[in-house]
């Protein structure tokens, strides 16, 4: 599926663009704001090439152009957040969020629970029927935000590596009506 038509957010003052690699510089800034996050999941700071190497992470014989990246942008033009993932995997009919991250400025104010509004209404849209996720086992904050949009724990992993740590991923599902 093609990642370059722009869902509707779901809120004002904000735009939601599809990300390319020529975006890397940006998406590094980004995520050097948002280091915080990379301590929590990784134990480390974040790479300098994580704004490249995002645009090619995916699971072993997964096709990149089944990949969307959405920048998040607010009024000055500034991105604030990123919503990362792919469709069909892991199976067909099933939407994967990857990431979904907001700069420490723009977070709490709600917006994460209207940007998925208007992301889930565009995944009903494209026929897909559920939509899935893993949170790493010290993230509750995130654990908590998913479970109160109705994500379900599905199951835990084994620890796995993420940088510098070991940790649990609690995998997540909602059923699209």
């Amino acid at each position: 599926m093609e990642s370059t038509t722009d869902f509707v957010p779901g809120f004002a003052n904000y735009t939601v663009r599809s990300l390319h690699p020529a975006d890397a510089g940006t998406l590094q800034t980004f995520f050097e704001r948002c280091n915080d996050f990379n301590l929590l999941v990784d134990g480390e700071d974040v790479s300098p090439t994580s704004g490249q190497d995002i645009f090619l992470e995916a699971p072993p014989g997964f096709p990149l152009d089944e990949k969307f990246m959405y920048g998040i942008y607010d009024r000055p033009g500034e991105l604030v957040g990123l919503l990362e993932g792919m469709w069909g995997y892991p199976q067909a009919g099933i939407c994967w969020i990857g990431l979904l991250l907001f700069s420490p400025g723009a977070r709490g104010q709600g917006l994460g629970r209207r940007l998925m509004a208007g992301f889930e209404a565009y995944v009903r849209s494209q026929n897909f029927q559920a939509i899935m996720l893993g949170v790493v086992e010290e993230n509750t904050r995130a654990y908590t935000f998913w479970q109160n949009l109705g994500f379900e724990l599905v199951y835990t992993t084994e620890p796995q590596h993420f940088g510098k740590k070991w940790q649990k991923v609690f995998v997540m599902r909602k059923t699209l009506p």
